[in-house]
Formats: structure tokens, C-alpha cells, sequence
């Protein structure tokens, strides 16, 4: 039985009776909208399929709003009793789950040998840094340019304290609690 399921971005394959979601090289804002639209109308169909799986297969690049679409569409099957099924999955998007902590979580089908392969050759083939970061010319630049930064802090630190303390009564610093990566938080210290 082969239906089709409207999408732009997204190609859904029957194989029998289990529908495959391709996902585009890219899930972020406006993908991840699509996405979840798309899993609601699978979840519509009658009968509704035991297990839907993800092919993440050209899947390079996924952030949070791509994040929180597989986690809703995950928890909206649950909720139907249906099953889902990550296969395919990219080293990119490996890496975003692992973070996460949603490879514990989701069921992801383990790769091929092939694949495998893949990945390992990957892996020892990571992006090199840019050369800078070895240049001991750059490193001594920026131990001088800190030394010559925290000096001059230093020395203005005394006047801006004293015009703290004499324009109104309180502390000279207050904390601030901000939002880092992946929601972590943090706090910075700065003059009032």
C-alpha cells in the first residue's frame, strides 16, 4: 500500500504499512513546524501504524527547535501508542542526541557495517582548528594584550568603585544568573 502524505520538505515512504520520514539535510525553526504538522497527519491515519520511523540519512545540521519537534512527535506517539524509530542517524545529529541526552532516551537503530565505516573514517578525519591557535606569535600577542587589558582594569577599577559608592548606597557588583548552552546556567558578576 503506498499513501502520500503532503510535505515540502520532508518525503514520506510506506514500507509495508510503516510510514518512513526522510528528513532534509537541515531541521531547524521552520522545518521543525513542518515536521511536527506532518507527524500529526501520520498520526491521523486509520489504522494508525505501529511504529514511524525517522531516516536521518541526509540529516546534517539539527538544532533546539529541531531538538524539540522529534521530542513532541516522540511524546505525542507514546501518547498513541505507536512506536518510533531513528535510523540512519548522521554523525552530526549523533552528537546533538548524545548532548542531550536523548540517545538514551529515543530507540535509534543501529547503523550498517558500511556506515560504520563511514563514520569512523569521520571521525578520524575531524576539521583541523585554524593554524593561529598553534602560532606562539599569536599566543604571546595574547598573553600581552591580557596582561595590558587587566592593567588598565586595574587601575580604572579604584575611580569607577568610588564613583559606585558615592552616587548610591548598595554594592559595587551584583550578580546576574544568565542562560548559557543548552539551557545551562550561569552567573556574571558586573558593576552596578
Amino acid at each position: 500500500m503506498v499513501d502520500s502524505v503532503k510535505s515540502d520538505n520532508f518525503l514520506v515512504v510506506f514500507s509495508q504499512d510503516t510510514p518512513v520520514v526522510e528528513l532534509p539535510s537541515r531541521v531547524s525553526v521552520l522545518e521543525a513546524v513542518e515536521f511536527k504538522q506532518l507527524f500529526q497527519q501520520l498520526l491521523q491515519k486509520i489504522p494508525l501504524p505501529e511504529t514511524i520511523i525517522f531516516d536521518f540519512h541526509q540529516t546534517n545540521f539539527i538544532d533546539s527547535s529541531g531538538i524539540g519537534a522529534l521530542v513532541s512527535n516522540h511524546k505525542s506517539a507514546l501518547e498513541q501508542g505507536v512506536k518510533t524509530l531513528l535510523k540512519n542517524v548522521t554523525p552530526q545529529v549523533m552528537s546533538v542526541l548524545v548532548i542531550t541526552g536523548l540517545d538514551q532516551r529515543l530507540t535509534i537503530q543501529p547503523s550498517d557495517n558500511s556506515t560504520t565505516l563511514s563514520t569512523n573514517k569521520s571521525v578520524n578525519h575531524l576539521p583541523t582548528t585554524h593554524p593561529s591557535v598553534r602560532s606562539p606569535v599569536k599566543r604571546l600577542i595574547d598573553i600581552l594584550g591580557a596582561i595590558v587589558g587587566l592593567g588598565i582594569t586595574g587601575i580604572l577599577f579604584l575611580p569607577i568603585a568610588l564613583a559606585i559608592k558615592l552616587d548610591s548606597p548598595g554594592p559595587i557588583f551584583f550578580g546576574q544568573i544568565r542562560c548559557g548552552w543548552m539551557g545551562k546556567r550561569f552567573r556574571i558578576w558586573k558593576f552596578r
